[in-house]
């Protein structure tokens, strides 16, 4: 098989390998945020269709449905799937730079694949409910090497291919626009003097298409009539996106390496990190160069004397191009989201740099690789610097991506704990109650570097798993971080309970509140308002203390979801 070759197998080895150490070694099928409400809820309530096109996400039920129709509620066979998609993600970006022969060098496709797969700014590969944006991303680079096929070799089923996916892939998800127009712009740059009209015509028809459904995205919901709160936050000032591009370059290729660094070893700065993730690689270099040399004393592939450097910079050329494109793809990843996210594009580890890793990772490897070039001069010398400096790079990414999993399956169980202990304490509700979790203790899990989880997260998040887990689509549920600073939730206004999400006041008299104290692990209902979380001039007032009934629901089925 002429797509299979012995350097494919090869490389999809390394891909499973790095996959399954960085995703897999401590994961668990945890439910958090959206998995609730999106891969669960909507399901059982009807609420997902297969194509609704009054949604922003056309497509966005779809994977969710078909995964259930062909699972059910089997979460290691939706995690599995949802892995293999990313492994699928990093096979296709390799099988792309692997035909830009200008390029296809000292296994620079390998080492850019495996730095994107693990890249330490994007800790979403295993939340089921990004099933959508990764299936965007695996359609969207889908899209980019049909067209590469069609546009490069002129073959005719890549056309059509290629525009199909690329529609498939914006029914599900829509951070992939600055990447699908900026991949266009390349074929075009590459392919500028041999391409012909029908060439001009593909790459016409694919800009096309993304440029509509962007008009689409951020003025069709109005339009129609919809509501979407995403377009208050949209911004064109020059200054604010401006300011958010370059805050995405630095998360990218700065912050979230020297954040992944700090949390193992106490580091002053993100400027100490840096200096000292720099020494690591000199010194795996040099290490590496004193190998080399014992192996052949003398290596003289780039030519003798003077004409070195020339040599090399021919060498070069190619690779300092792929960093100018990987820094151009890194600005189009994070388009349109520093049109409508700010301040902070949210956090280091967000679903926010999800396409701008891809430009991040060729640029790290074209970095790698040009430095490696002029410290060499030998084909296999510059071919084992280049491995020995990602390397590093490597080991802290799948580290990182560890204590990702390993940090998700410690807020599962504080989750199941939660629920446990609820079921036991109350076993029903009122019709109409809201429950407010006050989660204590939890404050270290907060702020702009951190990766941590907390049990619970949002008013979405919980009413969806309290309804569930009771079933009964009437409760609802807020949870609020009394130690945690700058954190959105609920208000505890004098009138009541007011979710922030929603906008909706919950009169105390309807609700039950439970605190949870992180160092204890112990839940216990509380009654009267904390006044240090009162935003009323009067004395707190108590909640409700009659809301509970004694008898249990009858349904415990969806208990499975939170039971070992």
């Amino acid at each position: 098989m002429k797509w299979l070759q012995r350097r494919d197998v090869q490389a999809l080895g390394w891909i499973l390998l790095v996959a399954f150490f960085a995703y897999g070694l401590f994961y668990a099928p945890a439910l958090a945020a959206d998995d609730w409400s999106q891969g669960i809820e909507a399901l059982i309530y009807g609420n997902a269709t297969w194509f609704d096109p009054t949604n922003r996400r056309p497509l966005l039920y779809t994977p969710f449905l078909l995964q259930h129709t062909i699972f059910g509620f089997h979460f290691w066979a939706h995690y599995a799937f949802l892995w293999l998609i990313n492994v699928g993600i990093a096979a296709l970006l390799f099988k792309i730079l692997c035909q830009i022969k200008e390029i296809n060098r000292f296994y620079f496709p390998e080492i850019s694949t495996l730095l994107f797969l693990i890249f330490p700014t994007v800790y979403t590969h295993m939340w089921l409910t990004m099933l959508h944006g990764y299936l965007a991303m695996f359609f969207t680079l889908t899209f980019a090497y049909f067209l590469l096929q069609y546009v490069g070799q002129k073959k005719k089923p890549g056309l059509p291919l290629a525009l199909l996916a690329l529609l498939l892939s914006f029914g599900l998800y829509d951070g992939q626009i600055g990447v699908v127009l900026a991949w266009v712009l390349l074929l075009l740059l590459i392919f500028r003097r041999s391409g012909g009209r029908e060439r001009w015509i593909a790459a016409a028809s694919a800009a096309l298409l993304a440029i509509s459904f962007g008009f689409w995205r951020f003025w069709g919901p109005q339009l129609l009539g919809l509501g979407d709160r995403y377009l208050s936050w949209i911004s064109i000032s020059p200054e604010v996106l401006l300011s958010n591009l370059i805050l995405g370059y630095k998360i990218n290729l700065v912050w979230g390496w020297t954040a992944a660094l700090q949390q193992r070893i106490p580091l002053p700065d993100s400027i100490t990190a840096v200096v000292f993730l720099g020494g690591v690689i000199v010194f795996s270099w040099t290490i590496t160069s004193l190998i080399m040399r014992q192996i052949s004393r003398r290596s003289t592939s780039y030519g003798r004397g003077p004409r070195i450097l020339q040599s090399k910079k021919s060498v070069v050329r190619p690779y300092a191009i792929s960093l100018a494109v990987g820094l151009g793809l890194i600005g189009a990843g994070y388009f349109p989201v520093i049109v409508a996210f700010q301040p902070n594009l949210g956090g280091l580890g967000s679903r926010y740099n999800l396409f701008a890793s891809i430009g991040g990772a060729i640029t790290v490897a074209s970095l790698l690789l040009i430095a490696s070039l002029y410290w060499t001069h030998s084909r296999r010398q510059t071919t084992a610097l280049f491995v020995a400096a990602a390397v590093p790079l490597l080991f802290l990414g799948v580290a990182k991506q560890m204590t990702v999993q390993h940090e998700t399956r410690t807020a599962w169980e504080e989750q199941k704990d939660i629920w446990s202990q609820l079921f036991v304490q109350a076993p029903d509700f009122k019709k109409d109650t809201m429950v407010l979790f006050v989660l204590s203790g939890f404050e270290d899990r907060f702020g702009f570097q951190n990766s941590s989880r907390t049990p619970l997260s949002s008013s979405w998040e919980a009413s969806s798993a309290l309804r569930l887990l009771y079933d009964r689509p009437d409760l609802t549920a807020d949870v609020i971080f009394p130690d945690a600073q700058g954190f959105i939730e609920p208000q505890l206004l004098q009138e009541g309970v007011l979710t922030v999400d929603g906008g909706n006041i919950t009169p105390y008299a309807r609700v039950v509140a439970f605190e949870y104290a992180a160092e204890r692990q112990e839940l216990r209902q509380i009654f009267q308002v904390q006044a240090d979380i009162f935003n009323g001039d009067a004395a707190p007032p108590r909640f409700c203390e009659d809301c509970l009934i004694d008898q249990g629901v009858q349904d415990h089925s969806f208990r499975q979801f939170v039971e070992d």
